[in-house]
């Protein structure tokens, strides 16, 4: 197995249990916004007894496994929606690391000096995933929205900019931006457009919520291979989903359905490329 192999699966797998603790904290994040707390004090407690919880307590996923979906201390089942946040966030970064395994050629090309920068970049893209999973739940939970979201999809973009700016120049990355922005507000014009045509509300919630999807498939995406293609796809299946389920009993999963489109088109784009590659390299021996 060569070298650079080896390192993309490590790095696959690394990216996948970086996941799987960004969930545990989303979970923390998911409870504690809506309810206007803070996300950077206070320890983690028994939903039912209120014991302080320990750090054994606290392992993502084994934890709820080992415990049997219970407390420690009262007994008191455990939600399994905790294990299902934390498993569903790891699938969607091993998706996205499995649908950008060339890019990581790229980071782990340790004789270039810029694979620190991709790196960031590559991290960067993962935050802004997670932030979707948790305004998703949010949504689910509460059928609210915050406008924090966009707030930190832009701090995103500014950030991802500077290392755009590093590898090619200031002019390439403001008009990536500003042309991302705009894909955005017009997938949101559009959702909001075809829900008045049919007859649908459209409120600042969902405008909140769908702003920093609409903004990450049209400016995060570009890391995908094929980006055209996939940025055609991602929004077909977060548009369909909105304007089918919006002011229904079902409203509540869009997001959900959305993000899960993001892992199905990951999915994919790695089957496509790889299927590709094979039949291009059998090509090239024959």
């Amino acid at each position: 197995m060569e070298f650079y192999t080896v390192l993309s699966i490590f790095f696959v797998v690394l990216t996948t249990l970086f996941g799987i603790v960004i969930g545990s904290f989303l979970n923390v994040v998911i409870y504690r916004i809506p309810e206007g707390r803070t996300i950077v004090k206070g320890h983690s407690m028994c939903m039912s007894c209120g014991h302080e919880l320990g750090a054994l307590d606290l392992v993502p996923v084994f934890s709820w496994l080992f415990l049997g979906g219970k407390c420690r201390y009262c007994k008191a089942p455990i939600a399994s929606r905790y294990i299902k946040i934390e498993s569903f966030t790891g699938l969607v970064f091993l998706t996205f690391s499995l649908g950008h395994i060339s890019y990581q050629l790229d980071i782990l090309n340790l004789y270039d000096k810029m694979h620190l920068v991709l790196f960031g970049a590559y991290c960067v893209n993962l935050l802004v995933l997670a932030s979707l999973v948790s305004s998703m739940m949010i949504y689910y939970d509460k059928k609210r929205s915050f406008y924090g979201y966009c707030v930190f999809s832009g701090c995103a973009a500014v950030l991802l900019s500077a290392c755009t700016v590093l590898l090619s120049s200031f002019k390439a990355a403001a008009a990536y931006l500003l042309i991302s922005v705009s894909v955005a507000l017009i997938i949101v014009g559009i959702i909001a457009l075809f829900s008045k045509i049919l007859r649908k509300k459209y409120t600042k919630t969902d405008f909140w919520l769908d702003l920093p999807f609409a903004f990450y498939y049209a400016y995060f995406g570009k890391m995908s291979i094929g980006y055209e293609y996939s940025l055609i796809a991602s929004v077909m299946l977060f548009i369909l989903p909105r304007l089918i389920l919006k002011d229904t009993k079902y409203d509540k999963y869009t997001a959900i359905v959305s993000t899960c489109g993001l892992v199905l088109v990951n999915i994919i784009g790695f089957i496509i490329n790889q299927f590709f590659d094979n039949l291009l390299v059998s090509f090239l021996v024959f």
